[in-house]
């Protein structure tokens, strides 16, 4: 099979329906729809049981622990997905229905590459204005160290990107603690699995609101972060992203990088090296605030 359409839910009775019907009028042939539905007491297992009956066997539903955080959720659609590429859309998105043909000529143009993300243009946290931000071009396959700065400086959304099968064998990387830099720090992982990332000019959903951004569930807790970088990095990979977090002034993902104790000493070295090159970041608050709770403490 070709590709799968996956949709995570949690409590989106009210907007299930919209996205689900949105995958199932997609204009192809060669596809599956899966969705993991960790919802508590609200009606959206019934509102997909109503799209079965006509669904010609495509939906593949599955009900799963209320406790599973989002990226449990993303984890399960990625083992589980019969697709070659994987396309996710959350349950408050909706897909239009030409996403898989865009989609498949893109990965025709790349020969079908077992290792890749594909992303498009959003109306919501588009990543295309950090991408031209960077000097990045779009429309050309990246990887390797050119990718880094993209990921330090904001998350890739799952909703609305492609990514290969592949991608299940690491799959979101989470720890004990929620962080919603797991987006960011799965990415960073991946790059050093030798991933190729292709960010095009098109786009292929409506996404004009996000019920995960505006929650709770959005608070970060540093200490989760740290243990991911612990954990799944090497210390000569941490010492490239830094390099790179300083390089492109990414201070919301440095703020976590000073915390780990591995890479203290270096970074401690480095901050005093910057300083002695440009001495006037003496006078910015933000950079004095850094160093005084991030890296002394």
């Amino acid at each position: 099979m070709k590709f799968t359409i996956a949709i995570p839910t949690h409590n989106n009775e009210e907007t299930i329906g919209v996205a689900l019907k949105s995958a199932l009028d997609v204009e192809f042939d060669d596809f599956e729809v899966l969705i993991s539905d960790t919802s508590n007491n609200d009606h959206t297992q019934h509102i997909v049981s109503s799209f079965e009956k006509t669904s010609e066997k495509r939906i593949r539903y599955f009900k799963n622990p209320f406790e599973w955080n989002l990226w449990q959720n993303h984890n399960f659609l990625l083992n589980e997905a019969k697709g070659d590429y994987v396309l996710f859309i959350h349950s408050d998105d909706s897909l239009l229905d030409d996403c898989l043909k865009i989609l498949n000529l893109k990965l025709q143009s790349l020969h079908y590459p077992k290792r890749i993300v594909l992303c498009g243009e959003s109306l919501l946290y588009n990543f295309h204005y950090l991408i031209k931000s960077l000097g990045i071009p779009s429309e050309k396959v990246l990887s390797g160290s050119s990718v880094i700065p993209i990921f330090l400086s904001g998350g890739l959304t799952p909703s609305g990107t492609l990514f290969s099968k592949d991608f299940a064998k690491s799959g979101y990387l989470f720890g004990n603690y929620s962080s919603s830099y797991s987006d960011c720090i799965s990415m960073l992982y991946i790059i050093f699995k030798g991933y190729r990332f292709y960010f095009y000019d098109n786009i292929i959903f409506i996404r004009s609101f996000s019920s995960y951004v505006y929650s709770k569930l959005t608070k970060i807790d540093s200490r989760g972060t740290e243990d991911l970088f612990d954990q799944y990095f090497t210390y000569s990979q941490l010492k490239i992203i830094i390099d790179f977090a300083f390089s492109y002034d990414s201070f919301g993902m440095a703020k976590f990088l000073f915390h780990n104790a591995i890479t203290k000493k270096y970074m401690k070295k480095r901050l005093l090296k910057r300083l002695l090159r440009k001495p006037w970041l003496l006078f910015s608050k933000r950079y004095i605030q850094l160093i005084k709770y991030d890296l002394f403490m």
